[in-house]
């Protein structure tokens, strides 16, 4: 996905997504609600201005039925990221880019293990899940000078929802 078509240092979004069941023979014999094992991976990148990230993660969760038709899932998806700073993308004022801490030290390439947890609750009426994403909150880099490393934040999201009936052909 291209944002912003036309500006100089536009957003780029590229990912390539997908996921199954696993070892679901049996389910379909079923009558009985029963737990079942999903996997899947993603890849992808993400450039806005200076900084670029790449990353694969594969996934792997468990499905519960708490009812008949109320599923808890909870799973984590792991792999790794490439965290790209190119300083040469940035223009700062008065031409201070040989002055400042971050973007006289040159290009800044970090390779990382990657971490992401989470659990969503749902039916076909409601959903609501958590979810925490760079668990492990990597270092990037060290900047000269004492300043302490950059680090990738951890993010966490808490999503719900619920399906109205808005008319008998349309929810």
């Amino acid at each position: 996905r291209n944002q912003g078509v036309g500006s100089e240092g536009a957003p780029k979004t590229f990912y390539l997504r997908g996921e199954g069941a696993l070892f679901n023979r049996h389910l379909k014999r079923s009558r009985k609600a029963q737990g079942f094992h999903g996997a899947g991976g993603m890849v992808y990148t993400d450039q806005t201005g200076p900084t670029t990230r790449t990353g694969a993660l594969a996934s792997y969760a468990y499905h519960v039925p708490l009812n008949r038709s109320i599923y808890l899932s909870s799973g984590f998806s792991a792999g790794f990221q490439q965290f790209r700073f190119d300083p040469t993308k940035v223009r700062l004022a008065d031409g201070s880019n040989e002055r400042d801490p971050v973007t006289n030290h040159g290009r800044v390439d970090a390779f990382m293990p990657d971490l992401t947890l989470g659990t969503f609750m749902h039916s076909k009426d409601f959903y609501v899940g958590i979810s925490l994403f760079q668990v492990l909150g990597n270092k990037i880099n060290e900047v000269d000078g004492g300043q302490e490393a950059s680090r990738l934040s951890r993010h966490l999201f808490v999503s719900g929802g619920y399906n109205f009936d808005v008319h008998d052909k349309i929810r």
